[in-house]
């Protein structure tokens, strides 16, 4: 029997696993294998692909209630947009709907957030201002009650950057987080800032944070600050979620991504693992959280959304509108300023001639675009399993050139 390309993954990062890398920092400080306990409690997260995953979601206990969590660094979500709903889209034909999605290395700003913003989701997110990259945000189901605890967060661009929102699950209050510290920032002042933060979380009952840290969590016993941030969160109860490589390139695989949760009761299971999907070359990681009740759902399972009823008419009508504009004083404008303008008076004909309307529809109907196509979606999975097979493969590779010439086509 040959073996899949999650399989062949699975082999391929056998050796590169947190539970090794702790057997390894236990016996070079004395501790002791038999004694190393944390190796043995630390979930075994696998490599999955979208079937694989809900197969894997569906064979959990279902008589309890399901919190799923995903974390992303999606390297600009605009230019991820599409991919980000492709893939939610598929998982939702398999009725599975993610509770949150946590995302850094937004590219998110004041211009444009407000265009992303996920049919059946609420959007949170703080934003660089004086920087370009960076930013964190919070997707969060709209049938899901919460509350924005900015008392929390913090935000230094290019440093550290935090958004923080509160909810309930398991009839308990629980802090959500997205947590992003940029790569060649100062290790041991970026150890002060989690330290810092989780002192802020210390009395809160049930927390879970999604970081991508750039702290190599594999070499926690050749690297000093590596150590100490783990051993930083290990001191306020926050135990990681996913063990194997988040980033895997021809030459590395670090393990730089992560879900931590503390203080979980025990009516709460939770199994994690990561998905091989190409949205950024960072691989989604997702916790999936079993729980004996939830308060955290509406009693019917629809969501309020908006949305344009567009006509021929219509669009002649906005044509038409648009058309008695100059546009040309845009041109003595500075570009972001043309561009807000532009938008600002785009958005006034629109609600004008083709207003929103409000509609009621199933919470598992409301990623789908109507340009996401069943040929779209085939298409997809073609494009997943070329790019599993070109994880780790060089550039010269058949794999990785089959797989970026059916991407790029």
């Amino acid at each position: 029997m040959t073996m899949d390309d999650t399989q062949q993954i699975q082999i391929m990062n056998d050796g590169l696993d947190l539970k090794l890398a702790l057997d390894q920092y236990a016996t070079e400080t004395d501790i002791g294998h038999e004694d190393n306990i944390l190796a043995n409690i630390l979930a075994d997260s696998k490599y999955y692909n979208l079937d694989q995953m809900t197969s894997f979601v569906k064979s959990l206990n279902t008589k309890k209630k399901q919190f799923s969590i995903l974390h992303l660094n999606i390297q600009s979500l605009p230019a991820k947009y599409d991919k980000l709903k492709m893939m939610l889209s598929q998982l939702q034909d398999q009725n599975l709907v993610l509770d949150v999605i946590l995302l850094c290395e937004t590219f998110l700003h004041e211009g444009n957030m407000n265009l992303f913003k996920l049919p059946g989701y609420n959007l949170i997110s703080r934003n660089r201002s004086q920087m370009k990259g960076g930013g964190v945000a919070i997707y969060i189901h709209s049938n899901i009650s919460y509350t924005i605890r900015d008392d929390i967060a913090a935000f230094v661009e290019g440093e550290y950057e935090t958004v923080f929102i509160e909810t309930v699950i398991n009839a308990k209050k629980t802090l959500i987080g997205e947590i992003y510290r940029p790569p060649g920032t100062n290790a041991t002042k970026s150890v002060e800032y989690y330290e810092n933060m989780l002192d802020k979380l210390k009395h809160e009952k049930q927390v879970i944070l999604g970081t991508d840290s750039n702290f190599n969590l594999l070499r926690i016993e050749d690297h000093p600050q590596t150590a100490n941030f783990f051993n930083v969160l290990l001191a306020n109860s926050f135990l990681p979620s996913i063990s194997k490589p988040t980033r895997i390139t021809e030459h590395t695989a670090t393990l730089i991504d992560n879900i931590f949760l503390n203080n979980l009761t025990d009516n709460i299971e939770v199994n994690s693992g990561l998905l091989l999907e190409d949205i950024s070359d960072h691989l989604p990681i997702f916790c999936i959280l079993n729980v004996i009740k939830t308060q955290v759902r509406a009693i019917d399972d629809y969501t309020t959304v908006e949305r344009r009823h567009i006509t021929p008419e219509r669009i002649d009508k906005l044509n038409i509108e648009l058309g008695k504009i100059n546009w040309d004083y845009l041109n003595d404008m500075q570009t972001n300023e043309a561009y807000e303008d532009f938008t600002g008076k785009l958005n006034k004909i629109l609600d004008e001639v083709v207003p929103k309307v409000k509609m009621k529809i199933k919470s598992t109907q409301v990623i789908r675009d109507p340009w996401i196509t069943k040929g779209l979606l085939t298409s997809s999975v073609t494009a997943s399993t070329l790019y599993r097979k070109s994880i780790g493969k060089s550039k010269i590779d058949n794999a990785y050139t089959n797989h970026i010439q059916y991407r790029n086509r």
